[in-house]
């Protein structure tokens, strides 16, 4: 732990991954880049992962650690740090998550009942093994936070539909993209995200479409907002920036239309960058 304090604004449970482009690897992983944005905005993290004994474990800890609005508490594993071999292009990727790596075994501090947070996040892909859900489990026993941010990142085939009903019964806050949207429709059996929010009892849907909308569907409106126009050349990262913009949002109380369009602003800005996890422009870090 990096600081002795328990009580933080949001802890991120999740996987720490490398997406290796072209034997290039660029550290990042959904609960990373979300706990990177999150600290952006001076939303004050703890993030719960696991990291290997070798070079990119150290790479990844030397990162995280610098960032002094991120307390973490990574263990060290005796497997590899996780890694993603991307194919395809950057902007249309495809890929294949390496399995037993050191995030399919998230250990939680030992003091983690003592902790306090308004919001928890956490997503689909770090519940692939029986270990991790397990922790997360006990994770979400956290009492008192008003939000339960997730992410329904539905990759290859490293979700069931048990995963996917727990993680919606667990949701305030559920972001998936419009393709993630579809599957979960057709799978559960719903015809709208209006019905998929009354079933599971969710506070917000959020259903992002690349670069053409975004719709956030609560129990009182839908908003659609479109994003700023972008050249991007690098999408990974863009809807963890999104959501953890959102979140920031969320935590300072603020209207949710405005807070959507930053959401977009943000995710656009990240598009026309390299890489995952990406230091915003002070101008881009305050929420006027």
């Amino acid at each position: 732990m990096g600081n002795k304090t328990k009580s933080f604004d949001c802890i991120v449970f999740g996987e720490i991954i490398y997406d290796i482009y072209n034997n290039i690897p660029q550290l990042g992983g959904a609960a990373l880049n979300y706990s990177w944005y999150l600290s952006q905005f001076g939303i004050k993290v703890l993030f719960i992962s696991s990291v290997g004994p070798d070079n990119l474990g150290k790479k990844a800890l030397e990162k995280i650690n610098s960032n002094p609005l991120i307390s973490s508490s990574i263990t060290v594993s005796d497997r590899k740090t996780g890694s993603a071999q991307i194919f395809g292009t950057i902007k249309d990727p495809d890929f294949v998550i390496n399995e037993n790596v050191a995030w399919d075994k998230i250990k939680l501090p030992l003091d983690i009942n003592d902790y306090k947070t308004q919001s928890l996040y956490f997503g689909t892909l770090s519940q692939r093994t029986k270990f991790n859900q397990s922790s997360l489990k006990e994770f979400l026993r956290l009492k008192n936070n008003q939000y339960h941010m997730v992410d329904l990142n539905l990759r290859k085939n490293y979700h069931t539909k048990a995963i996917i009903e727990y993680s919606l019964i667990q949701a305030s806050f559920v972001k998936m993209n419009h393709v993630e949207f579809e599957y979960t429709r057709q799978l559960l059996k719903v015809s709208s995200p209006d019905e998929l929010l009354h079933i599971y009892d969710i506070d917000t849907i959020l259903i992002t479409n690349g670069h053409h909308n975004v719709n956030l569907i609560n129990k009182q409106r839908t908003i659609s907002t479109l994003p700023p126009k972008s050249n991007a050349i690098d999408t990974i990262g863009a809807g963890d920036a999104f959501f953890a913009t959102f979140t920031a949002g969320l935590l300072k109380n603020l209207e949710l239309d405005h807070i959507l369009s930053k959401s977009c602003e943000i995710a656009s800005y990240v598009t026309e960058r390299k890489g995952a996890i990406i230091d915003l422009p002070k101008n881009l870090k305050c929420f006027e």
